[in-house]
């Protein structure tokens, strides 16, 4: 494979972007007024292992729940539909949509980097490459934990029994404001990657193929256009 189809092949990397994936969908968000009754639940190992979540919750809460907080917690509980769990079914489909994108960029870097063993390149050019494939694929898993831990706060919130609990909803609450905005971050980071160092690369990876193209054609050029190469060459054979 030719050098500039080595490239043009690696260019598809751009077909499907990174940047058109949203960093968080902002529908997944919730606040005090989204809620869903607990449903019911025979599994002693989620109920305890979610009581500990929930105790984690209120440790970690910024403010407590007063009186008057409380009270107005256990009116909107009461009320409120199902949001959270629609703001779940969404959250749910972000992550399927951003873990498609990161495999789909992943794999074309792998076959990158597959066809760059053969091409000629400086070998600082193939290692920046892997290099760069690496560090993408530990930054999409760590956005994707975060982002699942988000689901699992969402989970925590739709199976808690508000009424009884004002105050575990509340720090349930504040959590996933918190899980929230890391998501953003740890996915804004990602985009910013694929956008800077990823991109940059891809660029200077093109200026390196079309500087050996011109040159190998330049040399093509000379040895065609030398007269005396194939006549010498004639007069050996004859002599």
């Amino acid at each position: 494979m030719g050098r500039f189809a080595v490239f043009m092949a690696v260019f598809g990397l751009f077909a499907t972007s990174i940047i058109s994936v949203p960093v968080v969908a902002q529908q997944s968000e919730v606040t005090d007024g989204d809620v869903q009754q607990a449903p019911e639940t025979d599994d002693p190992d989620t109920e305890t292992d979610r009581a500990e979540r929930i105790k984690k919750y209120k440790n970690r809460a910024e403010q407590p729940t007063d009186v008057v907080k409380a009270r107005k917690i256990t009116n909107v509980c009461r009320s409120a539909g199902g949001k959270i769990t629609s703001a779940r079914a969404r959250h749910e489909a972000v992550i399927r949509t951003r873990v498609s994108t990161y495999q789909t960029v992943v794999g074309r870097l792998d076959r990158l980097e597959r066809k760059l063993q053969t091409a000629e390149i400086q070998p600082s050019t193939q290692e920046s490459i892997a290099t760069a494939n690496t560090e993408f694929q530990q930054r999409t898993a760590d956005a994707i934990i975060v982002l699942q831990e988000y689901g699992q706060i969402l989970d925590d919130i739709i199976a808690m029994d508000c009424e009884a609990d004002p105050e575990a909803f509340h720090a349930a609450l504040q959590a996933a404001r918190l899980e929230m905005r890391s998501a953003r971050q740890e996915s804004s980071d990602v985009k910013s990657y694929a956008q800077d160092t990823i991109k940059n690369l891809l660029q200077g990876l093109r200026a390196e193929l079309a500087t050996n193209e011109a040159s190998l054609e330049s040399e093509q050029q000379d040895e065609q256009s030398d007269p005396g190469s194939g006549s010498e060459l004639d007069q050996e054979q004859t002599q």
